[in-house]
């Protein structure tokens, strides 16, 4: 009979049953092994997903615009690399060798010419200083000398005067004698190898010679005594007049020495010996010895002042 007495030992488990029971409805003892559910709270996990950190490679791109300034130290290697790619060059610079040939041309010989600068003055008469020649004659003559020009030149008879009344030209040039007059007039010279006779001819026509010699050539008129022009023949392509004031300036002058010549019609001859290298200014006194108008003959050798003369034959 005392076997029963464990019977209510069962009773405190019961007990122990009821306060399960208030977290579990009546199947307690299902619940019991269903703590297995429990892992239902493993959605917990669901927040692992931290994808939320996901911002921290935000930052990372933030670290992005940091290499920018990285760019900045990138092109300081650069030029380093331009120093390399200039030895690589080197060897290309063997064909740019040819731009420092410039300062050897030959044309460098232009760079020696030179410019004569001065002022004439007229002395002891009557006389224009603007009819002044000034040329330069070089020992010798440089193969690129300049040449003669194409055009021809011309001194034409108007208001029975010639105009110019001096004229330089190159030798070999054409000289035309237009008659711009409602005359006649019949142009000559009897200067030595230049002496010509255009004949008599009437207002429009042009008739023309060539200057063949070098030297000064006297020109008239066979029907007016006081018509007269002066014509310098030269050999030298460096010639110019003076101005109204007796300045001068001769340019592009070759290197090497040579002789300076002045030129007036009522003047005696002037000339200077000119060395190679610079040139100083100079000054020049020119005294006069010859009246404006020449004496002189007709063509054949006759006074104008002749009364069975006759001016157009």
């Amino acid at each position: 009979m005392r076997e029963p007495v464990p019977e209510p030992a069962p009773e405190p488990a019961p007990a122990t049953a009821p306060t399960a029971a208030p977290p579990v409805p009546s199947t307690p003892t299902e619940s019991s092994p269903q703590p297995t559910p429990e892992p239902e709270p493993t959605p917990e996990p669901q927040p692992t997903p931290e994808p939320e950190p996901t911002p921290e490679p935000e930052p990372a791109a933030q670290p992005e615009r940091t290499p920018a300034p990285e760019r900045d130290p990138a092109p300081e290697p650069a030029p380093t690399a331009d120093p390399t790619d200039d030895a690589t060059s080197a060897p290309e610079t063997d064909a740019t060798a040819p731009i420092t040939t410039p300062p050897v041309e030959p044309p460098t010989a232009a760079d020696a010419r030179r410019a004569l600068q001065g002022r004439i003055a007229l002395s002891d008469g009557d006389a224009v200083v603007s009819e002044t020649v000034v040329y330069f004659v070089p020992d010798r003559m440089p193969a690129d000398a300049p040449s003669t020009p194409d055009s021809s030149f011309e001194i034409a008879t108007e208001d029975k005067q010639f105009r110019p009344l001096v004229l330089a030209v190159p030798r070999g040039s054409e000289l035309r004698f237009p008659n711009r007059d409602p005359i006649l007039h019949n142009v000559f010279s009897v200067s030595p190898g230049n002496a010509f006779d255009l004949g008599v001819y009437g207002p429009g026509s042009e008739p023309a010679t060539t200057m063949d010699a070098t030297g000064a050539v006297n020109v008239y008129c066979n029907v007016h005594h006081d018509m007269h022009a002066h014509v310098l023949v030269l050999d030298s392509p460096w010639f110019v007049r003076a101005s109204d004031d007796g300045r001068f300036e001769l340019t592009d002058l070759p290197p090497g020495p040579g002789v300076l010549h002045v030129w007036h019609r009522q003047a005696e001859a002037w000339s200077m010996a000119i060395e190679d290298g610079p040139i100083d200014p100079v000054a020049i006194e020119l005294r006069i010895v010859r009246p404006q108008i020449p004496a002189h003959l007709d063509k054949s050798g006759q006074s104008y002042q002749r009364r069975d003369r006759d001016p157009y034959r």
